[in-house]
This record gives C-alpha cells, structure tokens and sequence, in this order.
C-alpha cells in the first residue's frame, strides 16, 4: 500500500511504520515497536563513525524505526484511545525507494541470542 499512498496523495518521500506496543524485562509499562517499515531506513548504522572521544562505534546502530514509533505510541496510546495514525513530520528519516519489511537481524548477529545460546550450550554441556 505504501507505493499506492505516494501516487494517491501527491507524496514523493513518505514513510511508513506498522507498530505494535511490547514490554521490556525489569521496567513498567510498554513501549512502540516497529514491526513492519517502507520507504526509509529503519536502522542507521554507525558502525566506524566516531564517537565522543573521536574512537571509531564498533556496535551501534540506531533503531530509527523503533525510536520514531515509541514516541508516536504517547499519542496511540492503548485500550479504547482508539488513535489509529500518527503524522510524523521534520524527522530526518533517510528516504528509500526500497521498502523495507522488518528491522530484524540475524539470530547470529544479535547480543541476546548470543547470550541465550551460549547458557544453553553450557547447560547441555552439565547434562
């Protein structure tokens, strides 16, 4: 629908996001998540770039997708709010004509998984 919503309304750069609300362990509440983007990138990678201190980011990428929707779910809000859409202007998103499905990443390359399987693997490895 993306592609459809640029020639209906006129709108050469748009982006969209399908969000979901989700809870994190340890805190109250829930927060936005991404689940679905087209027409920007969802994730900006710094990798390389340097940081404060002029050293190059080994890690970071910024989760673009997931900060604009949490700040767009203060205003969806939850149960009977009934806020369908929000309108996000000025955000300084990195347009695409690729649409992107899902900011995911590879179990492999992901912090938790890695940390999951390793407890696993020990944990086999006492049996």
């Amino acid at each position: 629908y993306w592609k459809e919503l640029r020639k209906e309304f006129g709108i050469e750069k748009l982006g969209v996001i399908i969000a979901d609300s989700r809870v994190q362990p340890l805190r109250k509440g829930t927060i936005g998540i991404a689940i679905a983007t087209a027409g920007f990138e969802p994730v900006e990678d710094l990798r390389g770039h340097p940081d404060l201190f002029n050293r190059p980011m080994e890690i970071t990428m910024r989760a673009i997708a997931d900060d604009l929707t949490s700040a767009a779910q203060f205003l969806l809000s939850e149960a009977d709010q009934q806020t369908p859409v929000v309108i996000i202007r000025g955000s300084n998103v990195e347009f695409t004509e690729n649409p992107q499905l899902t900011p995911e990443m590879a179990p492999e390359e992901c912090l938790y998984m890695n940390i999951f399987s390793k407890y696993l693997l020990r944990k086999q490895e006492e049996n």
